[in-house]
């Protein structure tokens, strides 16, 4: 009986391991310490606007300043708009695509 529960207990710690070091897949993104944390943003091109569902957070550009925050301003209009799923190491998405 010992030997069966120290077994078990080797089981869990060594898949817990497994899982940490490998990193979680979520919904909207890969997280852990693997190769780096990524961020999946929405990218609108036709107005330069990122989403990240993750936090419920835009990121856009006026007048050469990003903003960011949870509404767009009202001249913004994505809805239909076409846009592409985008994945980086960072918070700051334009900083990734200025390279």
């Amino acid at each position: 009986m010992k030997k069966t529960l120290q077994f078990a207990c080797f089981g869990l710690l060594t898949g817990g391991w497994m899982l940490l070091s490998t990193g979680c897949v979520g919904e909207f993104g890969v997280y852990g310490p693997g190769p780096g944390i990524w961020y999946d943003y929405d990218y609108y091109p036709a107005w330069n606007v990122y989403y990240y569902p993750e936090e419920h957070e835009y990121y856009w550009n006026e007048e050469g300043e990003w903003h960011e925050g949870a509404e767009l301003p009202e001249h913004y209009h994505l809805r239909g708009e076409r846009h592409e799923h985008l994945r980086f190491h960072t918070q700051q998405p334009w900083r990734e695509r200025e390279r």
